[in-house]
């Protein structure tokens, strides 16, 4: 039913398709659709001749349905690599909707608009469908060129963890490569090997996003950062659990290589983190085993002492622990919730049974080396 007349409208708004491009580009420039991304307006232009041109002739003639999705396939493919959002290009396609209806009501006389009111939903058709071929090549293409992205990325980031030779010239052609400036702050995260499977399928997503640098070390998996990314850091909030080692705002790609090849010694000192831990939680144990050929005996008197507190579930070892952490005998008085006069007295049975003051700065530096065992 007024087949001819659909006919005969589509056929007028094809022959000033022209003035239907202005009406679309004026439109498209007000919203800022496509923001700074430097396609030429020359090129806007005749991708809004072709699109507009292609999407009303689909809506009468099966043959020009077909050629849709080989246009829409070219087009996302064409739009990812030239870095547009997704969401702005969609909004970009729906607007083809409204200037082609908002010209088809201008020229349709009143005997015509039940002709309109007959097709709209044809043309929306069109237009959806159209979208969701552009949609599906976009992602596509995007997916793709995430993949050779970290392919080229992996190849620097190994270089930069594993390389046993890596000079300052090596260093500037990789930060280069992944933008990072030698002042940049960035936060490290070392998986531990037991997860470090998990760990790299648990952050793909967030790779691909080009913002977070993550990369097999040894057996381990790191990654990271630059400080401040909101974004990656809700993906290192799903990772947690995960047991490994933070390195906190380190500068620069060196102090990022530092950071990730000692994490092998660190878990070689510390063993397995039962989640991911701050590296001033756990560095400790690093100076512990260090000191074990000098201090050995007296660790491990100490050890056994702090063992001993641990099995009886004594108050004494969490008092020690928050003068420790604190330097302060009220703040420790608050952390144990007891008076300040009990973490005094705890403190000198301490001192009676292990020969540590942790009052004095060197018995204290002792007893935090000796406690470090996460066991």
């Amino acid at each position: 039913m007024h087949e001819r007349q659909w006919e005969d409208l589509i056929s007028q708004a094809l022959e000033h398709i022209p003035q239907i491009v202005e009406d679309f580009l004026h439109e498209f420039n007000e919203i800022g659709l496509y923001g700074d991304s430097g396609i030429p307006d020359s090129e806007i232009r005749s991708t809004a001749f072709e699109v507009l041109s292609l999407l009303l002739r689909a809506t009468t003639s099966v043959q020009e349905q077909a050629q849709l999705k080989v246009h829409a396939e070219s087009f996302g493919h064409r739009r990812a690599r030239q870095g547009v959002d997704l969401p702005l290009l969609v909004d970009a396609i729906h607007l083809d909707f409204k200037i082609i209806w908002n010209y088809l009501k201008r020229i349709a006389s009143d005997e015509s608009m039940p002709v309109l009111i007959e097709h709209v939903e044809k043309l929306n058709y069109v237009i959806t469908e159209y979208a969701f071929y552009v949609r599906a090549s976009f992602q596509r293409e995007e997916a793709r060129t995430a993949q050779d992205f970290r392919i080229i990325n992996s190849r620097y980031l190994d270089r930069l963890f594993s390389s046993d030779s890596l000079g300052e010239r090596g260093l500037t052609e990789i930060s280069h490569i992944l933008e990072i400036e030698e002042s940049t702050q960035c936060e490290v995260v070392v998986f531990h090997p037991s997860i470090a499977d998990e760990a790299h399928s648990a952050l793909e997503k967030a790779t691909a996003s080009g913002r977070i640098f993550c990369q097999s070390f040894g057996t381990s998996y790191a990654a990271f950062w630059q400080t401040g990314d909101a974004e990656i850091e809700t993906h290192i909030l799903d990772v947690e659990r995960f047991p490994g080692i933070r390195f906190e705002t380190v500068v620069g790609l060196s102090e990022v290589r530092r950071a990730v090849r000692s994490s092998s010694v660190v878990f070689s000192s510390y063993g397995r983190p039962k989640k991911l831990e701050p590296i001033t939680n756990v560095m400790w144990a690093v100076a512990r085993k260090a000191l074990t050929s000098v201090y050995g005996r007296r660790i491990e008197e100490i050890t056994a002492y702090t063992n001993e507190l641990r099995s009886n579930d004594d108050p004494i070892l969490a008092t020690v622990d928050a003068y420790l952490k604190t330097g302060s005998i009220k703040q420790t008085a608050q952390l144990s919730f007891c008076h300040r006069n009990t973490v005094i007295n705890r403190i000198k049975q301490f001192t009676t049974q292990s020969g540590l003051d942790i009052t004095v700065p060197k018995h204290a530096a002792l007893a935090i080396v000796a406690l470090s065992s996460h066991d």
